[in-house]
């Protein structure tokens, strides 16, 4: 993949902006896939590209330990958040750790290891191998890895979305839309996204324009 470095750093931001919103927007349909498997294989877990805690959280809710690997400063404040609200019970079993799951390493050895659909904010070969290698290094032998992936290859080359508004905890709204620019020779896919929020009385208050990309 050859792609201009500048305009990669540029999507690597992912939802640095939004963070605050990314869990509002996220389907939760793959809770019960994770967690089967986590029945199956037991702990400690491994959630690379946990986000504000979607998963980890969950998981730690059904009583796996659990060590959750995020790069994004604005995500792990989102998940201390959440982490706050939790049962000490339950927060406790996560552990949460600032890195980027390109160059995480762990002296750990995990049962199970998931990367829930951002693998492909690694955009480059040589950062996709390195993950990939981190993942084999922390897995015990019969280890599990989940590897979530976005079928980039099917999505149109120009595409736009609109989504129905999510309510946030003080009664406003937000509305996400975007932009998707795939290109096949590049294989990246550029989103452009804009987070609009609303006041009850429908009065714009806020507009985020975020963009993130994701290799196909």
């Amino acid at each position: 993949m050859v792609y201009d470095s500048r305009r990669l750093d540029k999507l690597r931001e992912g939802y640095e902006k939004a963070a605050e919103f990314y869990n509002l927007f996220a389907s939760n349909d793959d809770l019960p896939f994770y967690l089967d498997y986590a029945e199956r294989k037991g702990s400690p877990i491994l959630d690379l590209a946990a986000g504000a805690g979607r998963v980890s959280i969950e998981l730690a809710k059904h009583g796996y330990r659990v060590t959750a690997v995020e790069k994004s400063i604005a995500m792990i404040n989102e998940f201390r958040k959440n982490l706050v609200s939790l049962e000490s019970e339950i927060s406790d079993r996560i552990t949460l750790v600032e890195a980027d799951m390109t160059g995480f390493a762990s002296e750990d050895e995990f049962s199970l290891a998931v990367i829930p659909a951002s693998f492909g904010h690694a955009m480059t070969t040589n950062e996709q191998l390195a993950i990939l290698r981190n993942v084999h290094s922390c897995l015990q032998n019969n280890g599990f890895f989940i590897l979530d992936l976005f079928p980039g290859g099917l999505q149109p080359e120009y595409s736009t979305f609109s989504e129905p508004p999510k309510e946030l905890p003080d009664g406003r709204t937000v509305n996400r839309s975007g932009v998707m620019k795939a290109n096949p020779v590049t294989q990246i896919l550029e989103l452009k996204l804009k987070y609009t929020v609303r006041e009850k009385s429908g009065e714009v208050v806020q507009e985020i324009i975020q963009d993130s990309g994701t290799a196909l």
